[in-house]
């Protein structure tokens, strides 16, 4: 039933609309009060402290001393917002009619469309529960909608050039096309159908509620288990630090978080990791956030060039893309693929036959995972043959750089101007990338002059 308004509750409701329109934040310590209020009053709970700091961040401070694996959060729920709460609610029908309800994503063809789909449908929701001033939600959507959204596809085609990525850079652009185009399509659709009543809905309106659905938003493992993307009030005030260890799980009818292998003293930051695929490309692109401390990068291996090479690498269950962090390993590095690229199109076809021995596959699974120095004999995998993979390792390493315009001491003395906000974002981010993978490839370097080297300390038709 929509709630009777008073002229000043429904002249904040307009104000709060007209700033999420503009992108103002109207975030006040009266709205954390009454957030806390219906949180806590809805079985909420959080051994914490929900504060707004400078430039109108919203973060949340432990309350007491909690010690390692102690819950820190927990959420009924009834509070969690996905796409089963609201196929059930009122606007669930009107959803159908538009093909925005989750049987009907799923069949879509296209990944993107798919996922913009999904933030589409909790974003019309959101502004539809604080448009009719729905209690049962409200409190929140208002902290929703005043958060600064930077997901990587609402910047400017000039910020993104800052990130010296092209990859990136495109796939943020298809984001915001695919976002564009679904609001420009679906907005009539739904004044037509007299959702927002007296005050009809924009595409900018529904663009900026899709940003902030998904920068606000979490992978949850459903009771099917499989992720669903949810919205869980309180998490998104925890800062974000890829970092961190902790978990989040479901019992007793509740989502409940906690942190690992660590104590949080009484007033100290409660920190998140929110992609917990360690992923920073993807959480830069989905949240707008970029930590250096931790980061990881994870990119494309180069495709095996043969059927029977794809088909070796599969045998052998090898990783298809690099992972940059600081804990170098050969095998995050990707060199067991550039093993197989390696081989002569005989030894593979031979490599391919022999595998179809499970003991002779196990053989193979372990020689071309070997994170070590190859300096075993071995009839499959030659020392020249590793040699040769090193140094493919090494060019690819190279290639990874190209197209970044600033080296890394320009990039460290544009972080000690004052810059915005975006664009230091983007220099942290590449000038970590850079710092990776230069020492990936310093360490490859040195390993293939180190294999050459013991290569040729043996029979000389080794090379």
């Amino acid at each position: 039933m929509k709630a009777k308004l008073t002229a000043a509750s429904s002249l904040l409701l307009t104000v709060l609309f007209l700033c999420f329109l503009k992108g103002t934040e109207l975030v006040t310590s009266g709205d954390l009060i009454e957030f806390r209020k219906w949180f806590d009053d809805r079985g909420g709970k959080c051994r914490c402290k929900f504060l707004e700091r400078k430039y109108h961040k919203l973060t949340a401070v432990a309350d007491r001393r909690i010690v390692d694996k102690e819950s820190i959060l927990m959420v009924p729920e009834s509070l969690l917002v996905n796409s089963a709460t609201i196929e059930k609610s009122t606007i669930g029908p009107t959803l159908e009619q538009l093909s925005l309800v989750q049987h009907k994503i799923l069949n879509r063809p296209d990944y993107l469309e798919r996922q913009v789909m999904q933030f589409m449908q909790m974003a019309i929701f959101v502004l539809y529960s604080v448009h009719t001033s729905d209690e049962q939600w409200l409190p929140y959507f208002n902290i929703l909608l005043n958060h600064q959204c930077n997901a990587l596809w609402m910047w400017s085609e000039e910020e993104l050039r800052e990130l010296q990525d092209e990859k990136l850079l495109k796939r943020a652009i298809e984001w915001k096309e695919m976002v564009s185009r679904l609001a420009a399509n679906i907005t009539p659709k739904l004044n037509g159908f007299g959702l927002f009543y007296g005050k009809d809905l924009t595409p900018e309106t529904l663009i900026n509620a899709v940003c902030s659905v998904q920068s606000n938003s979490y992978n949850i493992t459903s009771h099917s288990g499989r992720p669903v993307r949810t919205l869980v009030p309180g998490l998104n005030m925890f800062a974000y630090r890829p970092s961190v260890g902790g978990t989040w799980w479901t019992k007793g009818g509740a989502l409940r978080y906690r942190r690992v292998n660590t104590t949080i003293e009484e007033g100290d930051t409660i920190f998140i990791d929110v992609n917990p695929n360690g992923d920073s490309v993807q959480t830069l692109l989905q949240y707008g956030l970029f930590v250096s401390e931790g980061s990881k990068f994870f990119t494309p291996l180069p495709e095996q060039k043969s059927r029977m090479r794809r088909r070796f690498v599969d045998m052998l269950k090898l990783k298809k893309k690099i992972k940059y962090s600081e804990k170098f390993t050969f095998k995050a590095a990707g060199l067991p693929s550039f093993r197989v690229q390696a081989l002569s199109d005989k030894d593979v076809d031979a490599l391919v036959r022999a595998g179809s021995n499970p003991s002779k596959l196990s053989e193979l699974k372990k020689v071309f995972n070997s994170p070590s120095l190859h300096v075993g004999t071995n009839p499959s995998y030659s020392c020249k043959d590793e040699v040769v993979a090193l140094n493919l390792l090494t060019l690819h390493l190279r290639d990874e750089m190209l197209g970044r315009t600033t080296g890394m001491p320009q990039d460290e003395e544009i972080l000690t101007k004052d810059i915005p906000t975006r664009q230091r974002i983007a220099v942290e981010f590449r000038l970590k990338f850079k710092k990776l993978v230069t020492n990936y490839l310093d360490i490859t370097s040195a390993r293939a002059i180190e294999t050459k080297r013991e290569c040729l300390s043996r029979k000389r038709d080794e090379l």
